[in-house]
């Protein structure tokens, strides 16, 4: 019979080997945070202010900083957060717009480096990590939205919060400062709402990327003992998001307006899905129409359809590879989608027409989250046994422990 260190050492060979894998991937993915950060601060440094960012930099400048200054709202949207980042700014230097773009940059590629930190916490060593992340940092789908400032700190900081409240609420399950990493997600969603009330999205999210990558069964049991081990973030997400909606609902900020038909809602829904954001996960849409100073969506025909089909390739691959997690994981995106994006169509689509899918800001914040629904079907969760650690656990057998002579 074989002894125990010959037993266990392809355990201590395979450990080996992906502490190898990580410090070649942590590195790789370092370095294209970076480089994606410098390329986007390259592409729109050398803009400037458009219409409603003169608008909000003229209410800095008016305003001391003050609650009635941070109550203030944009079209019905509360943004204390991006209040205080415009009063801030024209504080300490009025109308500098490189210094505004350089920190969307700067929040940008720390965002990119969140998104693999994710994925290296939650799942197993793959290549797929570097490709996923560079999805996210490469794709032209921020460039319009992060070189407009009226839009760069609502969706990017909403888009930024949503990857710290998903990362926090991990951290806060696997511990340790579980306390503390739970005040932080609490902390990251307050941060996202501050800036756009879609980040209640992210921490819908967050819960279910959690269950996710934990739970080894859809067993009821098992999830509510995941969630009780990370109770404090839980709580704390509940927290926030129930105060938000008490105040946000007893002052019906965002106003409705209705007049557009159903089939025009079905063609917005398409256009967001089909023009932006789905090109956009696989670079951008190749081309782009401009209204006045600002992109959207245009891409041709081919491109469309070919996003398309590599989209539903990678489906079909992860149905494969994960069935049920991956079924879930599309059906819960689904909703996100179906339900954001309606929320936008009821206030803007009867005003502004079917048009306004193709803008980049109105899908951006939704892209990480569907680089990590990418992951959940792609990818093995690291709290799952590999097929041999499986075969043992069934057989009541501890991995690699030596069977006794």
């Amino acid at each position: 019979m074989p002894s125990a260190v010959t037993t266990a050492e392809p355990a201590a060979v395979r450990q080996r080997a992906a502490r190898g894998e990580w410090w070649l991937l942590d590195r790789l993915a370092l370095a294209w945070s970076v480089l994606s950060a410098l390329v986007l601060y390259a592409l729109i440094g050398r803009g400037g202010w458009y219409a409603d960012d003169f608008f909000a930099f003229g209410q800095a400048r008016q305003y001391p900083l003050n609650l009635r200054y941070l109550e203030m709202t944009f079209l019905g949207h509360p943004q204390p957060g991006v209040r205080l980042l415009d009063w801030s700014l024209y504080r300490i230097s009025a109308m500098n717009y490189p210094l505004a773009a350089a920190l969307v940059c700067l929040g940008f590629g720390y965002m990119v480096w969140l998104v693999y930190r994710i994925l290296r916490l939650a799942f197993r060593p793959s290549p797929w990590h570097l490709v996923l992340t560079a999805m996210l940092g490469s794709t032209a789908l921020w460039v319009p939205t992060a070189a407009w400032w009226a839009a760069a700190p609502e969706v990017g900081g909403c888009a930024g919060a949503n990857v710290l409240t998903v990362y926090a609420l991990l951290r806060c399950h696997r511990g340790p400062y579980r306390l503390l990493w739970g005040v932080l997600a609490g902390g990251a969603l307050a941060i996202g709402l501050g800036s756009y009330e879609r980040a209640l999205f992210g921490a819908a999210f967050a819960v279910w990327f959690l269950l996710a990558v934990t739970c080894r069964s859809a067993r009821p049991r098992e999830a509510l003992a995941v969630l009780g081990r990370a109770w404090s973030g839980c709580l704390a997400l509940a927290l926030v998001a129930a105060g938000y909606l008490l105040v946000y609902l007893a002052h019906h900020l965002a106003r409705k307006h209705p007049g557009y038909t159903r089939g025009q809602l079905l063609h917005f829904l398409w256009v967001c899905w089909s023009h932006a954001l789905i090109p956009g996960l696989f670079g951008g849409t190749l081309r782009t129409g401009q209204n006045v100073a600002v992109s959207y969506a245009d891409p041709p025909l081919w491109w469309l359809t070919a996003c398309q089909l590599a989209l539903l390739a990678l489906v079909g691959y992860g149905l494969l590879r994960n069935r049920l997690r991956a079924l879930l994981a599309w059906l819960v995106f689904a909703i996100l989608f179906l339900v954001g994006q309606y929320l936008i169509a009821s206030a803007r689509l009867a005003i502004f027409g079917v048009g306004i899918g193709n803008e980049f800001r109105f899908v951006a914040d939704l892209l990480p989250l569907l680089i990590l629904t990418l992951a959940i079907t792609l990818l093995r969760p690291a709290a799952l046994p590999l097929p041999d650690e499986s075969a043992a656990l069934q057989a009541d057998e501890p991995a690699a422990l030596p069977v006794a002579e």
